[in-house]
């Protein structure tokens, strides 16, 4: 199956992949995805503010 997907496209489901896992609690892997480079290329301003998040929890 071919990927049809664009980049920003990537981009904006990782994000959104690594928000859920960070609601869930789940904030390892949700690091991963923010650290992503679809997701900074989508967001820089928004993955950074929720990676930030992630390590004043740790």
């Amino acid at each position: 199956m071919q990927n049809n997907l664009n980049t920003e496209q990537k981009g904006k489901i990782k994000f959104h992949y690594g928000y859920l896992l960070y609601k869930l609690g789940r904030y390892q892997e949700a690091k991963q995805y923010f650290l992503d480079e679809d997701v900074l290329n989508y967001d820089l301003e928004r993955a950074n503010f929720w990676f930030r998040r992630i390590i004043e929890k740790e």
